[in-house]
């Protein structure tokens, strides 16, 4: 009793090691045969997130930057009445930054669209064969949109 015992636990082992290995060469395979285009791999993306990352700084720079300069003229002027003088240098450069980061957010959401557009298809192409009966072979297709 005590050897089929051993044994029932041998063959478990066994055949659950078996199957542990079939599964992960199966994963391994499937991985291979299955390589998706990442669009956040692409010139279009990295543009995106620079541009991104410019535009909203410079809003973030230059709202508050406005809002300082608002501040010092608007008690400057409290002050002595003379038009806010040291205020005004911060109001125009921040209402440059500010001016400045919109279109740099238009052209990094036209530059993510754009490399979202790019894909990478698999088909079927069908080709005749003799016996006039068609057959088909995969294909891969690479789709640009401007």
């Amino acid at each position: 009793m005590k050897q089929i015992f051993i044994l029932i636990i041998a063959l478990v082992v066994a055949i659950q090691a078996n199957a542990q290995s079939y599964l992960e060469q199966g994963a391994s395979q499937t991985n291979v045969a299955f390589n998706a285009f990442d669009y956040k791999k692409s010139k279009e993306w990295k543009k995106y997130k620079t541009l991104r990352a410019v535009g909203w700084s410079a809003l973030g720079v230059g709202v508050p930057t406005t809002l300082v300069g608002v501040g010092v003229a608007a008690f400057a002027d409290s002050q002595n009445g003379n038009g806010g003088g040291p205020g005004v240098p911060f109001i125009v450069a921040g209402g440059i930054l500010t001016v400045a980061s919109v279109p740099l957010l238009i052209s990094a959401y036209h530059y993510r669209s754009k490399a979202r557009q790019l894909s990478l298809q698999v088909s079927a192409l069908p080709q005749p064969t003799p016996m006039s009966s068609w057959s088909y072979s995969p294909t891969i297709g690479l789709r640009l949109t401007f």
